[in-house]
C-alpha cells in the first residue's frame, strides 16, 4: 500500500492527511507531486499530517526535506503534526527535528502559522477606517490635502489616486 494524501483547510493552512507507507517508489512520487502542485496553487502555509503514516523509509526523509526547501523556496513554511514514535526517532537520529516544526495538537499547530498578508482591498479598507476613525483636533479634522498619503494601521502607506 502506497501513501493516500488528503488535503484540506483551515484558517488558511493547507492540511495534508497522509496514511499508509511513504517509501521509496510509488509513495514518494505521489507525495511529490501532490507537495509541488499545492506549491503551484499559491499554498504558503503547510501543515503534514502523519498520523496515519505506518512506515517511512529514508527515500521518504528525503522528501520531506525536498518538500521543506521548495515550500521555503517559494517563501512557505511547512510544518509536522502527529508523527509516529518511529518518525520521530528518525527525525531525532538525523537532527531534522531542529529543521522541521512538530506538533501534536492540530489546532497549536495551525495558530502557529502567522497571519495571511493583507490583499490590496483589505489594506485599503484599513486605510479607509482609519482615517474617519482616527480621534484628531477639530483644526486638523477639517484640513483635506489629496496628495499626501495616509499611513495605515497595518504600517504600509497607500498614496491617493487623484
Amino acid at each position: 500500500m502506497s501513501v493516500k494524501l488528503a488535503c484540506r483547510e483551515k484558517r488558511g493552512v493547507t492540511i495534508v492527511d497522509a496514511g499508509g507507507k511513504l517509501t521509496l517508489g510509488e509513495g514518494t512520487c505521489v507525495f511529490r507531486e501532490k507537495l509541488h502542485e499545492l506549491i503551484e496553487s499559491g499554498a504558503r502555509r503547510i501543515l503534514l499530517n502523519l498520523a496515519d503514516v505506518t512506515y517511512i523509509d529514508s527515500s521518504g526523509i528525503g522528501e520531506l526535506v525536498a518538500a521543506y526547501s521548495a515550500v521555503t523556496r517559494a517563501g512557505g513554511q511547512i510544518k509536522l503534526l502527529n508523527l509516529g514514535v518511529r518518525t520521530r526517532d528518525i527525525l531525532m537520529l538525523t537532527r531534522l527535528c531542529t529543521v522541521f516544526e512538530t506538533f501534536d495538537d492540530e489546532r497549536a499547530a495551525v495558530h502557529s502559522f502567522p497571519a495571511p498578508p493583507l490583499t490590496d482591498l483589505q489594506l485599503r479598507w484599513a486605510n479607509f477606517m482609519h482615517r474617519i476613525t482616527r480621534r484628531s483636533p477639530p483644526a486638523e479634522r477639517t484640513a483635506f490635502a489629496p496628495d499626501k498619503p495616509v499611513a495605515c494601521a497595518v504600517q504600509k502607506e497607500i498614496p491617493r489616486q487623484v
